[in-house]
């Protein structure tokens, strides 16, 4: 939901509207500044249009790559850089952002504003192989300890798409931070990317000198070795009743004292066949070799057999029990063994395998939130990196001279987008920041067009009150964008009042009687959504509509942070 929202957010049309409004305002007076501007808003589509998991023409992914450094060196004309690539580009396809996050890490963490001072990017297509480096000058005032970090997340996507078919390498050697990727067997030229996530894989990546084990995915079931709470207290209650059933059915024979622990020692014998198996064998060689879960198997068997048969030939008797199982043969006992083994570990087999199901889908869901989760990290790290905010802070710079108003709607921008960036879907922040961010938006709009036509009031004591971010500009998102906006007889209504212990929000705008926006309802599915989610009963949102007017009314109880 936080992905969705925020890539609605970035996607929405008053963000290229807004570029597109920076662009035609001073591309003839700042040609310059007006590429910058060209060069991000490419940047920034790109980075919201590709999925992780969903693979790219290789040509896009160097474009991005190429507007990257250029904006660099738009922004520092100190900046020295160079992109160079080799072989047959066309028709190959990679997974988007990989190869962009190495040459970031180069101009984070090297020297590059000087002729001595460089980073160098190369990628070569040969065969079915590429070759990918980045080369910078070490920065001796920067530590590269946190460069494991800032590449985690993009060798854990290596390791689940690219298992086995790549080659990286990180190197510091005379002064220089070389960092080298292959890839190999086909896996520029596949479609679809295939994360293969029940196997093994361990990626040993050199760093300075030093080997550390990064990206770890495996199949371990350790987490089944052992059982919760809850699942202890179902264990206990199925065993009384099973051993009151035994007791019941085919009760031994046997004075009370032998009775009491032979009858112990049996129900011992059939609890180690189920938990070796379930909480042990299974868990420990299911997903090895076959051999070893077959030879475990015989193993517990074996221990079953020597438990069973002293308990019957000698604990017993020995208490004064019945001597019946003295005449007993071998065979007897081996017959008698693997008879109630079986049923033991039958039970215990399949204990193992209802929990192994789970545990499996639970390891598909956390992979799969996982992904989206870098997706999210990913999203929020390209515009919370520094050429963003270096970029607003340029155009800023370089268009307050020329045009208050341009600059004034980079200001507002920049602080929608930090305001974006900063807060998480799930973490509350106060009432105040989103009332500010909805004026931003508001006052943005009227910059970007003569004829905004939108009222927005504010009533109540907002301080020390909380809510969960960008709830409310959904709300006005779509009247901007369904809506009617430039009709000063109708302006959009926007009403915000804090009374008691509630919220109540309102909007109103006038139909557009033909739509020029055709978009998805997917921005008001999640904020609904998050609603149902954090607020439960603590909210209230009608929608109405009719042949004229729109309107929406939020009521939110607050509720402590």
């Amino acid at each position: 939901m936080e992905l969705s929202s925020l890539k609605n957010q970035f996607n929405s049309h008053i963000t290229f509207n807004f570029l597109n409004y920076c662009f035609s305002r001073i591309h003839q007076r700042l040609p310059k500044t007006a590429e910058s501007i060209g060069l991000f808003s490419d940047m920034l589509r790109y980075s919201l249009q590709v999925k992780p998991e969903v693979k790219v023409s290789l040509t896009d992914e160097i474009r991005n790559i190429e507007n990257y450094i250029n904006l660099q060196m738009q922004l520092n004309k100190e900046v020295n850089a160079t992109f160079k690539y080799n072989g047959e580009i066309g028709g190959r396809t990679i997974l988007p952002c990989i190869l962009i996050v190495f040459v970031e890490n180069a101009f984070k963490q090297g020297r590059h504003n000087n002729p001595c001072t460089w980073i160098h990017v190369n990628l070569n297509l040969e065969n079915d192989k590429l070759y990918f480096s980045v080369t910078s000058k070490v920065d001796p005032d920067k530590i590269l300890t946190n460069i494991n970090k800032e590449l985690n997340n993009v060798i854990q996507i290596l390791d689940l798409y690219y298992k086995d078919k790549y080659k990286l390498k990180q190197e510091e050697k005379d002064g220089l931070y070389t960092i080298d990727l292959c890839m190999t067997g086909g896996t520029i030229n596949e479609d679809a990317a295939q994360p293969d996530i029940m196997q093994k894989s361990v990626v040993e990546v050199s760093v300075i000198g030093s080997k550390s084990t990064l990206g770890y995915i495996g199949a371990r079931l350790k987490p089944l070795m052992h059982l919760n709470k809850k699942q202890i207290q179902r264990h206990i209650l199925i065993w009384v009743l099973i051993i009151i059933h035994l007791e019941i059915m085919s009760p031994l024979n046997a004075p009370w004292p032998a009775k009491i622990i032979g009858s112990a020692l049996i129900d011992i014998n059939f609890m180690f066949a189920f938990y070796s198996l379930s909480l042990f064998v299974f868990p420990m060689f299911w997903e090895g070799k076959s051999i070893f879960l077959f030879i475990s198997i015989l193993l517990c068997l074996l221990l079953y057999w020597v438990g069973y048969h002293i308990t019957c030939l000698n604990i017993i008797p020995a208490l004064g029990g019945s001597i019946r199982y003295q005449n007993k043969t071998l065979f007897y006992f081996l017959k008698a063994t693997f008879y109630f083994f079986v049923i033991s570990g039958s039970a215990g087999t399949a204990s193992f395998f209802s929990r192994y199901g789970l545990y499996k889908i639970k390891q598909q869901a956390d992979i799969e939130k996982s992904l989206i989760v870098k997706e999210l990290n990913y999203l929020k790290n390209q515009f919370n990196s520094d050429i963003t905010f270096n970029f607003l802070n340029y155009c800023y710079n370089k268009t307050l001279s020329y045009s208050l108003e341009v600059a004034s709607s980079i200001e507002l921008f920049s602080d929608m987008l930090r305001y974006t960036i900063q807060s998480r879907a799930e973490e509350k922040v106060a009432l105040e920041s989103e009332i500010r961010y909805l004026e931003n938006f508001i006052s943005l709009q009227k910059l970007l067009s003569a004829r905004v036509f939108a009222d927005f009031g504010c009533k109540g004591d907002t301080a020390g009150k909380y809510i969960l971010p960008r709830i409310l500009i959904t709300f006005v998102e779509n009247a901007f964008k369904h809506g009617m906006y430039n009709d000063s007889g109708h302006p959009i209504s926007i009403s915000l009042q804090v009374e008691n212990n509630k919220l109540i929000f309102n909007i109103e705008n006038k139909v557009r009687l033909k739509k020029t926006f055709v978009g998805s309802s997917t921005g008001l599915e999640n904020v609904t959504q998050i609603l149902d989610l954090y607020y439960h009963d603590n909210h209230e949102l009608i929608c109405t509509k009719n042949d004229e007017f729109y309107r929406v009314t939020l009521t939110l109880n607050f509720q402590k942070t």
